[in-house]
């Protein structure tokens, strides 16, 4: 098993790009590509393949695992189903096999306005994360992948009038993807952390009353507190393994929430 790092970087080791997929996956996607497989025994044929390959990365002693981008039959793929204005055509250039036998290529090829249409590959790093307190990677293609295999026709005509048009949109949909991951790293780091909004206010009421002058900075002032002491506490429950913040947050948040709503009870009602 992997304990050196508890989850959290750095690491001493790493590793990039796709692991080699077992047979059954491989014919998986064959088939499910020519309608032979549903969609749900697709998915279930590659969550058991991520299961087995996270594990074999834990036994040789990563540190750092990935799914072995068992989601995607490229390892671009993925990021051009997901985007709009994006398909697959030839690729400009062939390669040859180990006997001279020429091999056709396929690449991305912009047919729109290129935007994020939905998340990429937020659904990856949360499922590894469920596997595992190892540190978790994933991996987007670079930028250049997006245009470099069909050189000059990398688009259709009068979609951007230049390249740089081009990757100024696609370096958006990079920036809110990497938005997206460390978002959902920090809630599966973290948890879900509640009572910060509720606690944090009301204290500043009680205590200071309810000029608005006050209580904006003072709230945003005991929030970042309360949340760096609940950090600590986190840390140090376990030894070794670190309890996720909203926990910490819950237990203190929760009785606090039912004392305030004790306290509206007992006020007398007053009707307008």
């Amino acid at each position: 098993m992997v304990s050196a790092t508890h989850g959290r970087p750095p690491a001493r080791a790493d590793h990039i790009g796709s692991l080699l997929r077992p047979p059954r996956l491989r014919h998986a996607f064959r088939d499910f590509n020519e309608g032979r497989l549903g969609a749900e025994e697709f998915r279930a044929i590659q969550d058991e393949a991520i299961r087995d390959i996270v594990k074999l990365q834990e036994e040789v002693g990563l540190e750092v695992v990935n799914d072995g981008e068992f989601r995607r039959g490229s390892y671009w793929g993925r990021f051009v189903e997901l985007t709009e204005g994006l398909v697959v055509k030839p690729a400009a250039f062939t390669f040859h096999d180990e006997h001279g036998r020429e091999l056709a290529f396929t690449a991305p090829h912009v047919s729109g306005k290129v935007r994020r249409g939905r998340p990429i590959a937020v659904d990856e790093v949360a499922f590894v994360r469920g596997l595992t307190r190892a540190i978790t990677k994933v991996t987007l293609p670079s930028p250049s992948t997006l245009h470099f295999w069909r050189g000059a026709q990398y688009a259709d005509p009068g979609i951007y009038e230049t390249a740089r048009d081009f990757f100024a949109d696609i370096a958006e949909v990079y920036q809110q993807e990497i938005a997206s991951l460390a978002t959902a790293a920090a809630v599966a780091v973290s948890g879900l952390i509640g009572f910060v909004g509720l606690l944090a206010p009301h204290t500043v009421r009680m205590l200071w009353g309810p000029d608005y002058r006050r209580v904006l900075p003072l709230s945003a002032f005991l929030g970042a507190s309360f949340l760096i002491v609940a950090d600590i506490l986190a840390r140090s429950i376990d030894p070794g393994h670190e309890v996720p913040i909203g926990v910490v947050t819950a237990l203190i948040g929760a009785p606090f929430f039912l004392l305030i709503l004790r306290r509206h009870a007992s006020r007398p009602f007053v009707r307008a």
